[in-house]
């Protein structure tokens, strides 16, 4: 079965996925987007290993770590996507494959992509790009400008709530990029954008200094006012991602 004959949207078969974390930009959460992925992915009983590629600030090593196998990876070369690529093809076909890339890789990604997607097809393993963006403009034409790496059919985009709620990202709202996105969805599966909750300053900086996951956030010595916002705040994620989630089968 070739890539172009899989069936369109996230509604595939049950392959194993993997999900890459984008947003080429720095500084829109797509770490912590990943961490929130991650532990609903892992909350809904879902076999999971990490790909950490951020070489200078590894969040998903740090905080999940110890949690599930997180292998730090290279991919700004040629031998990096070697490794990752050899490293998927010894993988059962339970498990599911989260990825966390550091910013500006659109270049390289754009070379690499189709030996990924061809690696993961040889494997029955279906590729999607989760795209991370704050409210300015460039994370709208960064994605605009990325499109055909992967195809729009295989990618959803999480609003990083910290920079406010779906009114305050005026510039994706309409915009041409958006009703591609939309456009290149069955019917049937329109949800391919979620907000995800900005957690508040306080237990963030508190689950930061700790560097443990969110699920271990519950052990801290957290003041009462802190354990219902981690609370809701957990529930919160994980109903947003659910929507896409159940999409890709999962």
């Amino acid at each position: 079965m070739k890539i172009k004959d899989w069936p369109r949207g996230f509604g595939l078969p049950r392959y194993p996925k993997l999900i890459l974390s984008d947003g080429e930009k720095g500084g829109v959460g797509k770490s912590f987007a990943k961490r929130a992925l991650t532990h609903t992915m892992l909350a809904r009983g879902l076999e999971l290993v990490g790909f950490d590629a951020d070489t200078r600030n590894s969040h998903l090593a740090r905080f999940y770590g110890e949690t599930i196998t997180v292998n730090r990876i290279y991919l700004r070369d040629r031998k990096g996507w070697d490794g990752l690529i050899d490293v998927l093809g010894k993988l059962d076909e339970y498990t599911d494959v989260v990825i966390d890339l550091p910013a500006n890789m659109g270049e390289i990604l754009a070379k690499e992509a189709p030996r990924l997607l061809m690696a993961c097809e040889r494997k029955r393993r279906s590729v999607h790009r989760m795209w991370v963006m704050g409210s300015e403009y460039d994370s709208v034409a960064q994605l605009s400008a990325s499109k055909n790496v992967f195809p729009l059919e295989r990618t959803f985009v999480v609003k990083n709530g910290l920079y406010g709620n779906d009114e305050d990202f005026q510039t994706w709202q309409g915009s041409n990029i958006q009703k591609e996105l939309h456009n290149a969805q069955p019917a049937e599966e329109k949800d391919c954008e979620i907000l995800l909750p900005a957690m508040a300053p306080s237990l963030r900086g508190r689950i930061s200094s700790a560097r443990c996951s969110f699920s271990h956030a519950a052990k801290l010595p957290l003041t009462l006012s802190e354990q219902i916002d981690l609370q809701l705040w957990l529930a919160s994620t994980e109903a947003a991602f659910e929507p896409i989630l159940e999409q890709l089968g999962l």
